[in-house]
């Protein structure tokens, strides 16, 4: 979404800066609308600067090789599993307890955990089929 990127021109070393926002949806498959598919094929003239980089070569071969090697390291499905299932062993006895409204919702975040894991792999796949 165009509000979640800011620009800024560092007075110290004269370089624009990128700040970080919205993380967490960097690689979503939906949420308001959906976010952009890897090859951002679908921007338009609404997002100038993603249109001009992803236009040029030599910046669209660099973005590759980052979500690949994301992909590969800190978002590897082994890696992101264990991390999933280590959060769900320390917080699911707290988090079945809890009440929504008169019921329990014992189960639901086992659930939850299931459906993290189901879309890692799904990004994953999904940055394959475009760095190929």
């Amino acid at each position: 979404m165009t509000h979640n990127y800011f620009l800024y021109h560092d007075p110290a070393d004269g370089l624009i800066k990128w700040i970080i926002w919205d993380n967490n949806e960097a690689f979503q498959n939906g949420k308001q609308g959906g976010s952009l598919s890897f090859g951002m094929t679908e921007v338009g003239t609404d997002w100038p600067l993603i249109s001009y980089l992803i236009a040029d070569e030599t910046y669209e071969t660099t973005y590759k090789a980052h979500i690949k090697n994301f992909i590969e390291t800190t978002f590897e499905n082994g890696n992101m599993n264990t991390w999933y299932s280590n959060q769900e062993s320390l917080l699911s006895e707290s988090a079945n307890n809890e009440r929504n409204g008169y019921s329990y919702v014992n189960g639901q975040f086992s659930s939850a955990i299931g459906t993290l894991k189901s879309h890692n792999s799904s990004r994953i796949s999904a940055v394959k089929a475009y760095v190929q």
